[in-house]
């Protein structure tokens, strides 16, 4: 997630925490029956009436916020792999770039599967060969 929709998202919920404040103030101001909200949207976007309660406390949470994913942006996590394995991860990875094993996820528990590309290929063909599972899909 992105620190810009974290943003959006803080000033969403800015926005209907003023919205819930000025409904509430409104309803204990007045005892009076509204009208229905009519049933289709608000060609725009309204922004809500300040409230500096809610404001203030919104912007402590929201400074918070940002301050803690800022600090965690910057920091660098210590990988929990050993030296061994990274190297073996680097060798598969060369392997895979270098066209020579092909690694796939199983159909029947997601475990991964390595097996030479050149045994991957003859697997295929021989699928794509056999007439009983397929057969031409345009009409002469």
């Amino acid at each position: 997630m992105s620190l810009r929709k974290v943003a959006c998202g803080l000033h969403d919920l800015q926005d209907q925490l003023s919205k819930k404040v000025r409904v509430e103030e409104t309803n204990r101001n007045e005892q009076q029956v509204e009208a229905p909200k009519p049933p289709f949207p608000q060609p725009f976007y309204r922004q809500q009436d300040p409230n500096e309660e809610v404001n203030r406390k919104f912007r402590k949470f929201a400074d918070e916020t940002l301050r803690t994913l800022t600090h965690y942006r910057t920091k660098r996590f210590q990988s929990n792999l050993t030296e061994l394995q990274k190297r073996g991860m680097k060798e598969v990875r060369e392997l895979i770039r270098e066209g020579r094993i092909r690694l796939l996820v199983s159909d029947k528990g997601g475990e991964s599967v390595v097996i030479p590309l050149q045994l991957d290929i003859a697997i295929t063909n021989n699928h794509l060969e056999d007439a009983s599972l397929y057969r031409s899909s345009y009409r002469n």
